[in-house]
């Protein structure tokens, strides 16, 4: 029983934590000039940028992974 509270506390604790940091994350958002507001906008605008033309290799990297474990199931049975 003790045991479960000392669980139940640290998990208040943590979530408390959790709760605090958020909070004073939003209010340093908050105060941030409009430059660098737009520097970020340009960083995340380039970065997905990036992400669309790096799925087209994943999806066929994932694809040659999966072909080449077929071939390899299959094949032995030849």
């Amino acid at each position: 029983m003790i045991t479960r509270i000392k669980y139940m506390m640290s998990r208040a604790v943590t979530a408390s934590v959790v709760v605090v940091t958020a909070l004073a994350a939003g209010s340093a958002n908050a105060a941030l000039p409009a430059a660098i507001s737009t520097e970020l906008a340009t960083v995340q605008a380039d970065g997905l940028a990036m992400a669309d033309l790096v799925w087209p290799v994943v999806i066929a990297l994932f694809g040659a992974l999966v072909l080449f474990k077929l071939f390899k199931r299959f094949g032995s049975k030849i």
